[in-house]
């Protein structure tokens, strides 16, 4: 009846407190027929049985499968014995459930606290990220700063070269670079 696995916890638990529930009507009202049968008609009864372990155990604890009725059901005799074997049963299923509910949500708070823990340094590192962005695109931008500054005096070297290269020469009022230019032409 009991699983382990996380995935079926909350199912396994299920199955055992409908069967303590099952366990509890027989213990409280050992004489009343209703309490003593379960219709193997019922959907959710079906489901149950078909739980791991759940036959058996009520194999053990004094049920019996039988035609009652025209209708195939689980049938327990009521016996002093069998009613302990019941009362016995309630008590070790209710307990049995209550450990495994436990479990079930220190589980679920230590995935939870796991999953805030893997937020947390998402979150630091896309703030790294971040701020490495950053302080490329501020290098990125002083090294453009730099270069946007050079810019003009590259294009008047450029055109002066070109101009002499044409057998213009480099008139007497261009800038800077081109009087550069004009010194490194020898006559």
């Amino acid at each position: 009846i009991r699983d382990h696995k996380l995935s079926d916890a909350s199912s396994s638990i299920a199955t055992m407190r409908t069967l303590e529930k099952i366990f509890a009507n027989i213990d409280a009202a050992p004489d009343e027929p209703k309490f003593r049968r379960i219709r193997l008609t019922n959907p959710k009864v079906a489901k149950l049985l078909g739980a791991k372990g759940v036959q058996p155990l009520l194999l053990k604890a004094g049920w019996r499968r039988a035609v009652e009725q025209m209708e195939e059901a689980w049938i327990h005799d009521g016996g002093a014995d069998a009613l302990l074997l019941v009362r016995t049963t309630r008590h070790i299923l209710g307990h049995l459930a209550t450990l495994d509910e436990q479990a079930h949500a220190a589980a679920e708070r230590q995935r939870a606290e796991s999953l805030t823990k893997m937020s947390r340094q998402r979150e630091v590192t896309l703030a790294e990220v971040k701020a490495d962005h950053e302080r490329r695109l501020e290098r990125a931008g002083k090294l453009n700063h730099t270069m946007g500054a050079q810019l003009p005096l590259l294009a008047e070297v450029n055109g002066a070269v070109a101009g002499e290269r044409a057998g213009l020469g480099a008139p007497a009022s261009a800038g800077p670079a081109a009087q550069v230019a004009q010194q490194r032409t020898p006559p």
